[in-house]
């Protein structure tokens, strides 16, 4: 009778370490998934949201969709922040009664606010613009996805643990701005098995929550560039361009504040920006480095804050001549022996400079201008990130900041238009000291028309693609020509023709 039970009990026990955790641990994975599918649905409705300016019921429908095909209940909350300033007046209907001065009202309109404007109760509009819903210029918008029923792998996991647990699983946030006797042995393993596996699954979650996070903050990063790229644009008189560092700078660190979710947190934004140990925005004739600088106050107290430095130009020097680069081939040369100065394109210097070999040589000059740009950038960045310890510490973040291990070859193929390079060093993202560590660079397409970006198949095999492709996934290396990503082994992508 003993050894039946023994038995009974040993087969249970196989039972549970063979069959209930392997199959807990693939559902968990499913979740992981999930939570992946969930979070690339809801930036890419987002992302269109504010690309478009509006929401159509068509766009709702077909996100609910795509999260109804995960096979889970969401609740799906949005948020649309509109900021208005409006001139103050003791009475409105007096002009004369103007007080110099403005007020930043910000108005938040919810989900039920948004539906029944997509989806009104009584239609009774003259066509089917008349039911979208509209964002202005600077306005934020906000959605979270959080699932409301019990997945399978919380469900397997009550069974096991004999508890109840939340049904709030998979969540995700994002804005944008516009395992003797049979059973002595049984018990035996399940003592010594179970604290390792136990270990390892606390291990790999943590990995792979890392590795969520930094997946996260990638996406955020990227976003922020992107927003700063576009907004550092300005257009005046005769469609004329200029370049507002300020308006760079607010759109980046907005667009940060909106999707960490501490927009209203002053201290917060304060711990996040030390975070970021310098940003450069790099302009058609030179750039300027945005990072920590120490300086006195008219109180005779120092200060340590982040601030734009002067321009500085891409300048090179040899043999008595002196060059200033520009994104193009556009260059000024002086003459320092014979204080002659020299402008223009590459081409058209020929003829005034025929024995110098370096306006001369068009791969000489290609060679030696993007060598110039990459290390002058490259050397005040790597000098900005190590004096940014010290301006860290004063937030308490004991992380040590160092220069990133990025090739030469790529600097020089990133920095090929006029746009803003980020870097965001030091964020805990694990509990066994995991840090995030990443840069992005956003182009405002002024220089470069046109992208190119290769990617590796399912076979091997190496395709460039166009930037808008939709199979493309990975944007890390930027090529300027379809010649370039050939030499490199690349076919064209057969999706968008590049």
């Amino acid at each position: 009778m003993s050894e039946t039970l023994g038995k009974t009990v040993a087969m249970l026990i196989s039972i549970l370490l063979f069959f209930i955790f392997p199959v807990e641990n693939m559902l968990t994975r499913q979740d992981d998934i999930t939570r992946i599918v969930v979070l690339y649905e809801t930036t890419d409705f987002v992302d269109s949201v504010r690309n478009l300016g509006y929401i159509t019921p068509v766009m709702y429908a077909q996100f609910c969709e795509a999260l109804a095909a995960t096979g889970n209940v969401y609740e799906i909350t949005m948020e649309h922040i509109h900021y208005s300033i409006d001139p103050v007046y003791t009475d409105p209907a007096d002009i004369t009664t103007f007080q110099h001065d403005y007020m930043i009202n910000r108005n938040i309109t919810y989900t039920e606010e948004i539906l029944e404007r997509l989806f009104p109760e009584n239609p009774g509009f003259s066509g089917q613009t008349d039911r979208y819903y509209y964002l202005s210029k600077g306005d934020i918008f906000r959605v979270k996805v959080v699932n409301v029923n019990k997945t399978p792998a919380t469900r397997v996991q009550q069974l096991l643990l004999f508890s109840e647990l939340p049904a709030r699983r998979i969540i995700v946030s994002y804005g944008a701005w516009y395992g003797m006797k049979i059973t002595d042995m049984a018990v035996l393993f399940v003592s010594i098995a179970l604290p390792f596996a136990l270990m390892l699954r606390i291990k790999n979650d943590n990995l792979k929550n890392a590795e969520y996070k930094s997946m996260i903050l990638n996406r955020y990063l990227d976003t922020a560039v992107e927003d700063a790229s576009n907004a550092m644009i300005v257009r005046g008189m005769d469609n004329k361009i200029f370049i507002s560092r300020e308006k760079a700078v607010e759109a980046f660190f907005t667009t940060l504040y909106v999707n960490f979710g501490i927009m209203h947190d002053e201290t917060a934004k304060d711990v996040l920006k030390a975070y970021i140990p310098v940003i450069v925005l790099i302009d058609y004739d030179g750039y300027w480095v945005y990072s920590a600088e120490s300086y006195k106050n008219i109180n005779g107290e120092i200060i340590q804050e982040m601030v734009w430095k002067p321009k500085k130009p891409y300048f090179y020097e040899k043999k008595g001549f002196v060059y200033l680069f520009t994104l193009d081939d556009y260059v000024k040369v002086f003459d320092t022996i014979n204080k002659v100065f020299y402008e223009g394109r590459r081409e058209e210097l020929t003829s005034a400079l025929p024995f110098d070999t370096l306006i001369c040589d068009f791969e000489l000059f290609e060679e030696v201008r993007k060598r110039t740009i990459a290390e002058s950038i490259k050397k005040d960045v790597n000098i900005a990130i190590n004096e940014h310890n010290k301006y860290a510490k004063t937030y308490g973040i004991a992380y040590h900041f160092s220069p990133p291990s990025i090739s030469d070859g790529n600097w020089q193929r990133n920095i090929e238009d006029i746009g803003i390079l980020a870097f965001f060093q030091g964020i805990p993202v694990g509990i066994r000291g995991e840090r995030f560590n990443s840069y992005a660079l956003g182009a405002a397409r002024i220089i470069r028309k046109n992208y190119y970006f290769i990617q590796q198949d399912i076979n091997g095999i190496y395709y460039y693609h166009r930037e808008n492709c939709p199979i493309l996934t990975e944007k890390d290396t930027i090529y300027d020509n379809r010649r370039e990503c050939a030499l490199l082994g690349a076919f064209p992508c057969h999706i968008c023709n590049p």
